[in-house]
């Protein structure tokens, strides 16, 4: 089995029907995997950044893990932006960029960068794949880590060479995750008295005039954040 095919069988065995992504020639081994892979739907975008909100909406609109699919170093710089976003917002997405032949890393090719590095402070967690044989257990790593909470993007960029590997691996089938149940609503309605007390408070001072004069003001922003 390819490293190409290891991959979209894990795709298939993670539930993923999308593919968000805006390709180049190091991703031709996915894109030639498509005709096998009906299942899998490749929608194109004409920018990274759109390639990645879009995908990142559908993680948060549908409850799944969005995957999206760039291409080498140019590509992940354009979406880095939109990364940053998905990690604030908590959007549980796989993001991957095809890399240049590991076997032409020291001899600079056009394009090539260290792509781990560059994804590394907008994930919570970024690899690159240096064989084929470590693909299963590196997607069945990559999607866990995406979906454990809080929720937010990986990174994992993808050699040419290692996608057109052999390896007698085969993709491993997600497990299910036993996590506990939600909070009780009493429990947090009493974490959350001292709180509502001192919002009542502040509601009182600005009507009675002490902090309008001012205009302070309570910020609520997505730095709070959320989780499901």
């Amino acid at each position: 089995m390819h490293g190409s095919q290891i991959l979209m069988e894990s795709l298939i065995a993670q539930g993923v029907s999308y593919i968000f992504g805006n390709p180049g020639t190091t991703e031709s081994p996915i894109i030639d995997s498509l005709l096998d892979y009906p299942q899998l739907n490749y929608i194109e975008a004409l920018h990274e950044g759109v390639a990645v909100g879009a995908a990142s909406y559908y993680a948060q609109a549908s409850g799944k893990t969005g995957f999206v699919n760039l291409h080498v170093a140019p590509g992940l710089g354009n979406a880095i932006g939109m990364m940053y976003n998905a990690l604030k917002a908590s959007a549980p997405l796989v993001v991957t960029a095809g890399q240049q032949d590991t076997r032409m890393r020291l001899r600079d090719p056009l394009l090539g960068h260290d792509l781990a590095a560059m994804a590394a402070p907008v994930t919570k967690w970024s690899i690159q794949a240096e064989r084929a044989d470590e693909l299963s257990l590196l997607l069945h790593r990559a999607f866990k880590v995406a979906n454990d909470p809080p929720a937010g993007p990986v990174f994992v960029a993808l050699p040419i060479d290692v996608l057109e590997q052999e390896s007698e691996n085969e993709p491993v089938v997600p497990g299910k995750l036993h996590r506990a149940g939600p909070a009780a609503p009493a429990g947090v309605a009493e974490a959350a008295a001292p709180r509502s007390k001192v919002v009542a408070r502040l509601a009182e001072a600005q009507r009675a005039g002490e902090i309008g004069a001012r205009r302070d003001r309570l910020v609520h922003h997505d730095g709070v954040g959320w989780q499901r």
